[in-house]
């Protein structure tokens, strides 16, 4: 996992057209930041300027916290320390020719009237943008008309600076954004994330909010290596294709958790219906416009399927199956596939064939970033 300064100078190689939005990852604090991710892509802003946008999620206590300190302010204090509050937006991205992501001005790729952004300007000219869900630092969120919350994009967080910004100026734009301790992540932070993601995944842990502690940690994290043999040391902590953070499970954990789930023969994702075929045309037609297509897809930065809150925060801006839905559940931060006995490959037909990609359970398994409920629910949490 790249250090900052490394991270930046990634994105900005100009030898490599698709750095700049592939993005690198970087470890940060374990207390204020999810996963320990912060995001690194290049973008041009508003007016055509390089920049450097980061991207993370604060924790929930984090984001709370600072939103609760935003809404004591006065009006007036608010204006003297750069702060602006509207309604959720998220900004457009687009990829311009040469690699870069361009900001729109105009376009939006999702707004939210029952949450909020609060943008901060910085002294140093940095730019803030913090994402709520709700209007408030609380964690209660509207259920009447007209208030289907954002959950996915809950306390999310984009900081925007120039591409000289020192790293002091990056890390006070940090602490602004409600990071605690602005400093790299230790192995130490490394395997508190990890046992968080055993207990989650095979003890069924799921509030972040409420992770065992002491004896009670001790006692979950015994009943995960008793039951599934798995332990931390299991887990390895890397960056994959895309410029990501990964934990990654060895192959023998994947078998495991494989055998556990019935043998899948493999793990299927459905992809939206393309509506570019038509009974009218030829079996070397269809293939032809099938391959086009899904070439197409994935042909971005990153080189294979995102989830929608990264493919709209990350110029990719394209609709899944129920990006919308799943957005207001907060299974728009994920990837949906299913596990199946049938590996039987279908061929392409009419224009209301919906295409399916084939992966291998054993190796999708050895990623630790994934959740399993027994039916759709659009992605919510269980």
């Amino acid at each position: 996992v790249p250090a900052l300064p490394d991270a930046i100078a990634r994105v900005l190689d100009t030898t490599d057209k698709n750095a700049g939005m592939r993005g690198a990852s970087v470890a940060v604090d374990a207390d204020s930041i999810e996963d320990l991710d912060v995001r690194v892509i290049h973008v041009k802003d508003e007016n055509g300027v390089d920049n450097i946008q980061l991207k993370f999620k604060l924790t929930n206590w984090a984001g709370k916290q600072r939103v609760a300190e935003i809404a004591k302010m006065t009006p007036s204090e608010q204006a003297e320390n750069g702060i602006q509050v509207s309604p959720m937006k998220i900004q457009r991205i687009d990829v311009d020719k040469d690699g870069v992501g361009q900001i729109s001005s105009t376009e939006t790729a999702y707004t939210n009237g029952a949450g909020r952004t609060y943008t901060i300007t910085t002294k140093d000219g940095i730019v803030i943008k913090i994402h709520r869900a709700n209007a408030d630092g609380s964690d209660t969120f509207g259920k009447g008309y007209g208030q289907s919350p954002a959950r996915a994009f809950h306390n999310t967080v984009q900081i925007q600076a120039p591409v000289d910004a020192t790293e002091d100026q990056i890390a006070n734009a940090l602490k602004i954004a409600g990071v605690s301790e602005v400093r790299p992540a230790t192995p130490a932070d490394s395997k508190i994330l990890v046992e968080n993601r055993l207990m989650s995944i095979f003890d069924a842990k799921t509030d972040a909010n409420t992770n065992p502690k002491g004896e009670k940690r001790a006692e979950s994290l015994a009943k995960v290596k008793d039951k599934w043999g798995l332990t931390v040391d299991d887990v390895i902590v890397t960056t994959g294709a895309s410029g990501r953070i990964e934990y990654r499970l060895s192959p023998e954990g994947a078998k495991k958790i494989w055998e556990a789930t019935g043998k899948p023969a493999v793990i299927n994702h459905n992809l939206r219906n393309p509506g570019i075929l038509s009974y009218t045309m030829t079996e070397e037609e269809k293939d032809k416009a099938m391959t086009d297509w899904l070439i197409s897809l994935v042909d971005n930065p990153q080189g294979g399927l995102l989830s929608t809150t990264a493919r709209w925060t990350e110029g990719v801006g394209i609709h899944g199956q129920s990006s919308a839905r799943d957005i207001e559940t907060g299974g728009a931060d994920y990837v949906f596939t299913r596990p199946s006995s049938n590996d039987v490959k279908k061929t392409y037909g009419t224009s209301d064939y919906v295409p399916t990609l084939y992966f291998d359970p054993l190796k999708l398994y050895e990623r630790l970033d994934f959740y399993a409920n027994y039916t759709d629910k659009f992605g919510a949490r269980q």
